[in-house]
């Protein structure tokens, strides 16, 4: 695992809480596009998101290292 996806998994374990997963998060690529969506999953290095009831893998990588309030702890 890189450099990059260690610091983005503390960053995300620092910054989750038990909140309830129905809720829409802000998620913001490396590249600074921005989408509303729920969170779903941490799988291995990609977390997995939802919007308009369509699932998305996204690698930690292509995330800024700022991501959203999630209940990514239940997943570890």
């Amino acid at each position: 695992m890189s450099t990059k996806a260690i610091l983005a998994l503390l960053t995300l374990a620092a910054t989750c809480t038990l909140a309830q997963t129905t809720d829409l998060e802000t998620w913001t690529a490396s590249d600074g596009r921005v989408i509303q969506a729920k969170f779903i999953e941490l799988d291995g290095e990609s977390v997995v998101i939802e919007k308009d009831a369509e699932a998305f893998a996204v690698p930690l990588v292509k995330l800024s290292a700022s991501l959203p309030r999630c209940c990514c702890l239940r997943a570890w």
